[in-house]
């Protein structure tokens, strides 16, 4: 829960969290084989891309909070220096519109 509440390191959050989870689930995907997923009749498919995400969905809004902390703190602070949060942010909202744009293309074929 502390990862849902931001109260992890943003570093931890985006590398460990998003980013290495989300890489080793990739490639656990890649490796199923592709004739059960793609075959026309089978939603096995659609079901791996819903879930996956749900699980980016919920990486997303824990390392999201931990750079709105992230970006709180250093403003309270008056830390000199990038704000990572914001970029942090950034590549949040291009990660849940890319995922949204995967489940539109598979819905639509």
């Amino acid at each position: 829960m502390r990862f849902f509440r931001g109260e992890l390191s943003l570093a931890f959050s985006f590398w460990f969290i998003y980013f290495g989870t989300n890489v080793a689930l990739k490639i656990v995907i890649d490796l199923l084989p592709k004739e059960n997923i793609a075959y026309p009749d089978n939603n096995a498919g659609l079901i791996i891309i819903i879930l996956q995400a749900l699980y980016l969905l919920a990486t997303v809004i824990g390392t999201w909070n931990s750079a709105t902390n992230y970006s709180l703190n250093k403003k309270e602070k008056n830390l000199p220096g990038f704000n990572w949060g914001i970029l942090v942010k950034i590549l949040m909202g291009v990660a849940v519109l890319n995922q949204l744009w995967l489940i539109y293309m598979v819905l639509t074929l």
